[in-house]
């Protein structure tokens, strides 16, 4: 593995506290410690993701781009600057704004529930770009690596484009522009064994499988602004499997504000603390593929279960954070400020015209940086090997 020897002693405090997030919670989970190989094994994707979050030079083949030529051209895909920013053009031509009922609507329903479930797209459009990342996400995960390397295929940021036109055009964060939060995931859930099939199976976690644990994505204060306590950020999830989301392969959860007593305490030392304190029964969104589920980020949600007896296909699904384009900066704790505070701290918000120029290194940035981020979920990193990869 190649990375970086001064980046790697700059990070190494937070690198060896995330390795002994990853332990402890594979104690939790195994009911024994991490064994060392597994340990070494951890540290050493840690390194090379850290690599490519720093946009780094790494021999790994996961940054050579001829590796991603044949995965794209297998999966009739594509990776090129140009032809992303060439296929933006006609995704662009209505940028006309929402009719005012349809904006109002939407924004109240963020006000009164905390989320919505809405079309952003010709549904033609959506569910063509949904099949192609689809297929996008089976090849990366067949060549050994996580789901949200998808965002390697231009595919990916052109349904993300769909996204955040929406929004603009929505205004429901204001009209002086929307960022995407280099906070974008992608999940691809497993069907469960039936019980009586199961014979011992191995308690494993993999970067990709669904987050099922109660949570808030910020705090309200880094969500809505100060004066006005108007949205100034939403989280956008679009399942693009054949089925979409339904209640039994996996679809999203949501606690409605009017069953959450913390919502607006941004204060309370429990607000971010969500698993015990906030019970309030779920809504469950079930969606099409590519009909966009929305919720201020500071809702209480979580991603459900894939039930054994269930006949659709598992949930796949990708998700990012959008933001007004002033508040834009966030420091390492993901709070708004200076938006110089980010710099070389890993990929930047990606506002519309990065889009047009959002190169390779750029793109497996945003990736390793949604696995590190979440790494302590994942104990001892099962199922990822950075130098060990197949493009067949």
């Amino acid at each position: 593995l190649n990375s970086s020897f001064s980046s790697v002693r700059a990070l190494w405090p937070s690198m060896k506290d995330n390795l002994q997030r990853q332990k402890l919670a594979w104690q939790r989970l195994h009911g024994e410690p991490m064994p060392a190989a597994q340990a070494r094994h951890a540290l050493m994707q840690m390194m090379e993701l850290q690599t490519l979050y720093f946009e780094e030079e790494s021999d790994s083949p996961v940054a050579d781009p001829a590796f991603w030529a044949r995965l794209a051209a297998a999966a009739g895909l594509s990776v090129s600057e140009e032809s992303l920013a060439s296929r933006l053009g006609p995704l662009e031509e209505d940028v006309t704004p929402l009719e005012n009922d349809d904006a109002k609507h939407i924004t109240e329903e963020f006000n009164e529930r905390g989320y919505t479930v809405v079309s952003t797209a010709d549904a033609g459009v959506a569910e063509d770009l949904c099949a192609a990342v689809a297929r996008g996400i089976d090849a990366v995960t067949a060549a050994g690596l996580p789901p949200v390397f998808v965002l390697v295929f231009d595919e990916t940021w052109l349904l993300l484009s769909l996204q955040l036109r929406f929004l603009e055009r929505s205004r429901v964060l204001g009209d002086s522009g929307v960022e995407i939060r280099p906070d974008i995931n992608c999940w691809r859930l497993r069907r469960p064994l039936p019980a009586d099939e199961a014979q011992e199976p191995a308690v494993e976690r993999r970067p990709g499988d669904n987050f099922p644990e109660r949570h808030r994505d910020l705090r309200y204060d880094q969500c809505h602004d100060p004066e006005t306590d108007a949205v100034t950020a939403l989280s956008v999830w679009v399942a693009v499997n054949p089925s979409g989301a339904t209640a039994g392969n996996g679809a999203m959860r949501c606690v409605p504000i009017d069953r959450d007593p913390l919502f607006y305490c941004a204060d309370h030392p429990d607000h971010m603390s969500t698993g015990e304190t906030v019970r309030g029964e779920p809504d469950v969104l079930e969606a099409p593929a590519g009909r966009a589920c929305m919720w201020v980020p500071s809702l209480v949600h979580f991603g459900g279960n894939m039930r054994p007896d269930t006949v659709e296909e598992p949930r796949m699904s990708v998700a990012a954070t959008f933001l007004a384009a002033p508040r834009c900066g966030f420091n390492g704790d993901g709070v708004v400020g200076d938006p110089d505070a980010a710099e070389g701290a890993g990929p930047p918000p990606v506002s519309k015209a990065d889009l047009l120029r959002l190169p390779l290194n750029r793109r497996l940035a945003h990736a390793a940086k949604a696995v590190l981020a979440y790494s302590h979920w994942y104990p001892g990193l099962p199922g990822i090997d950075l130098c060990a990869l197949s493009s067949v």
